[in-house]
């Protein structure tokens, strides 16, 4: 499995020119990604549910909070990294 989203795009752009969406979805990855999810990776954008990433290949992201609003009391600056 591809270790970075780069190198899964690149996977998947290559599968796509030989297989329809649905196909990729359902042989390579035992049909528990839907072929939307593989349209958008395809896109360049990025899955941000961590079971979806996981059944992908892909690293976790972690989000922590960077602070409270003063005026408001609510938390802001979520700040997302991959693990």
């Amino acid at each position: 499995m591809p270790q970075s989203f780069e190198q899964l795009q690149n996977t998947l752009q290559k599968l796509h020119k030989t297989k329809t969406l649905r196909q990729i979805a359902e042989e390579d990855f035992g049909g528990t990604i839907n072929h939307a999810v593989i349209q958008r990776c395809i896109e360049g954008k990025q899955p941000q549910k961590p079971m979806i990433r996981k059944m992908l290949g892909l690293p976790l992201i972690a989000e922590r909070t960077l602070g409270r609003d003063p005026k408001t009391g609510r938390y802001v600056s979520l700040k997302r990294s991959i693990i």
